[in-house]
């Protein structure tokens, strides 16, 4: 999933499930107002942020009208990404767990800092990449 696609479910369940602090709201609606008029699966998304096929479908309305290369959505996303990693864990997890969003789903466009990070039991990182992708040839 995107950035943009991934804020906008985690977002969704969080924020509209009223377990979100007001900068969690905040920070979702303004990404939301910012493109509400722009693609018609928000609401679909809204409605059930665990269905593939509605984030499948804002994913690829986002991209075919060049949302997701617009600075303003892309700040507005990072904004609430942001947010959500400000919240406390146990505030969020619940909500993002039913929707299955997880920390390997995370993508950004900007840092991803976690800490105290602690596993009961094995603690597995695959596929981890920090800056840009360095072009060969």
């Amino acid at each position: 999933m995107d950035p943009i696609t991934t804020a906008l479910v985690a977002g969704a369940a969080v924020a509209l499930k009223d377990v979100a602090s007001d900068a969690v709201k905040a920070a979702y609606h303004g990404l939301k107002d910012l493109i509400k008029n722009k693609i018609t699966s928000l609401t679909n998304l809204e409605d059930d942020p665990k269905d593939e096929d509605y984030r499948r479908a804002t994913s690829k309305e986002l991209n075919k009208k060049g949302l997701d290369k617009d600075p303003a959505v892309l700040e507005k996303a990072k904004e609430l990404t942001s947010a959500l990693e400000r919240e406390p864990p146990e505030r969020v997890a619940p909500a993002l767990a039913s929707i299955g969003i997880t920390i390997q789903d995370i993508q950004t466009a900007g840092d991803l800092i976690i800490k105290n990070l602690k596993a009961g039991g094995r603690l597995e990182i695959s596929g981890l990449q920090a800056g840009a992708a360095e072009k060969n040839g």
